[in-house]
């Protein structure tokens, strides 16, 4: 299946859609983002993609699960004791698979999620307080 940019999500996909989204940092360089946009994916309907580097190597797109996401959201609260008394406070991107699980996490145990926004220890400090986070990631 080929990704147009129709595709492209700043946000989280709605799980009520059976749908396939990719989510990319929206600072790439636009060579890499046109790549990226026209490349063939295989059929995986229901799967978010991310394009990742993991911690330095070659770009890769990566395709996860509504199982696999809802699997993880579901020990993490299971951990931690998350429930829908919880705020989260995402200080990462949505194109990030922390940033997406937060999200999912919160749906997941009823919680609610507040965004950080760019990045600085002051600034999630503040917004930590702000919305009376009980959890971040």
């Amino acid at each position: 299946m080929a990704l147009g940019a129709e595709l492209h999500r700043e946000s989280p996909p709605p799980w009520e859609e059976d749908g396939s989204f990719l989510l990319l940092n929206p600072r790439l360089p636009e060579s890499v983002r046109s790549r990226v946009l026209s490349a063939d994916f295989p059929e995986a309907s229901g799967r978010v993609w991310v394009a990742t580097s993991g911690t330095g190597g070659t770009m890769k797109m990566v395709a996860l699960s509504r199982r696999a996401l809802e699997a993880s959201a579901r020990a993490v609260n299971a951990h931690l004791g998350s429930g829908p008394e919880d705020v989260w406070l995402n200080p990462l991107p949505l194109f990030h698979v922390g940033g997406l699980g937060i999200l999912v996490r919160a749906a997941l145990a009823g919680a609610h999620s507040e965004p950080c926004g760019p990045w600085s220890a002051s600034a999630f400090e503040r917004r930590a307080d702000e919305v009376r986070a009980t959890l971040a990631s």
